[in-house]
């Protein structure tokens, strides 16, 4: 089942991170925050607990600040994924890689361009989280990384959706997602 849209200006009532910019020179011209919330993939209300057997969406939004003129200057990719790791088992996941058959890549790539606001929404089928017999906490952590529109040396011809294609730009971030609850209710 597809994920449906989030409710508009969800992000509103939710705190910011503040993306890293390590770029000598640029760490007060460049600046992001981005969010991210959960929720069921049929539903625009965020949730904690979530049956194994429903489909999920986690929901992300990025605004982006450049104070100079280099704002028309950059081009490049957000590399967005989510990953939850249970915290009382082995089980660990990197979406969208682990929601996809077969595997796919690591990351959501969003291509940035002179907009400010992106959004993106990265929607896991149902049967994918697993739990046991009590249900099962999960961590949850959005990450956030800023890949350029070059292509790494001997990539030329790689797969562009592919993000080990493109050179990493030296911003990043991550937030944390509520603690999360995944049972089965069979």
């Amino acid at each position: 089942m597809p994920c449906i849209d989030p409710a508009p200006n969800w992000w509103q009532s939710l705190k910011a991170q503040q993306l890293v910019v390590d770029l000598p020179g640029l760490q007060g011209i460049i600046t992001a925050d981005f969010y991210a919330q959960i929720r069921e993939a049929d539903s625009q209300i965020p949730a904690t607990v979530i049956d194994v057997d429903d489909a999920f969406a986690v929901d992300i939004h990025l605004e982006l600040t450049v104070s100079s003129p280099l704002q028309n200057l950059l081009c490049g990719y957000w590399c967005i994924s989510v990953c939850l790791e249970s915290m009382c088992g082995p089980n660990r996941f990197r979406f969208p890689r682990d929601s996809a058959t077969p595997p796919g890549y690591c990351c959501v790539l969003v291509h940035f361009d002179c907009n400010n606001t992106y959004n993106t929404t990265i929607c896991v089928p149902g049967g994918v989280v697993q739990e046991d017999e009590c249900g099962a906490p999960y961590e949850g952590t959005v990450i956030v990384t800023l890949l350029s529109n070059c292509k790494r040396p001997g990539k030329e011809n790689a797969d562009p959706n592919d993000p080990a294609t493109y050179i990493p730009v030296g911003a990043a971030g991550s937030l944390e997602l509520p603690l999360l609850t995944f049972y089965n209710d069979d």
